[in-house]
């Protein structure tokens, strides 16, 4: 009887269900259909992946609700899976969590932690991000302050991120 299960688990840790290909195919397969504006399929092909611990796929229904696409917007679960795929490290998951903060128009404080994730991302060369200044101006926060968060993104990537 042990043998047999060994057997069956040794089938199932090797079947392309378990392999990382697979997991980037159906990561892949996931953003085509977000491309192409089906939401919900998107979201359902993220949603395993995503609790397997895929970073990709977590940003990907971050951005659904950050958004609110297939969802009513919703800040909570946003962050909640943007911060699922913190451990990664990814310039997307810092990029997304800044422009999650960044649109909290009546929270100056969370904006300011969203500059610093955008310097983050910018720094590890986010396309997205190389037009922060711009991002910075329509706040309206004076050079000083934009100047000390940029800072202290820098001081975070040195703890934070190996040196590439």
């Amino acid at each position: 009887m042990r043998l047999i299960l060994s057997f069956i688990l040794c089938l199932l840790i090797t079947s392309p269900l378990f392999t990382a290909s697979s997991f980037a195919n159906d990561y892949e397969t996931g953003k085509q259909a977000y491309n192409t504006g089906d939401y919900k399929t998107a979201y359902e092909i993220w949603l395993p992946l995503a609790k397997a611990g895929n970073d990709k796929a977590n940003i990907g229904i971050g951005n659904l609700y950050r958004r609110g696409l297939n969802f009513e917007y919703d800040f909570a679960k946003a962050e909640e899976y943007y911060y699922k795929a913190f451990g990664g490290k990814s310039p997307s998951v810092f990029y997304n969590l800044g422009k999650l903060y960044i649109d909290q128009v009546d929270n100056i404080e969370l904006q300011k932690q969203g500059l610093i994730w955008l310097y983050v991302s910018k720094n590890l060369d986010h396309p997205l991000a190389q037009n922060l200044t711009q991002i910075a101006l329509k706040i309206g926060l004076p050079q000083e302050l934009l100047d000390e968060l940029e800072e202290k993104g820098n001081e975070w990537i040195k703890d934070n991120i190996p040196t590439r």
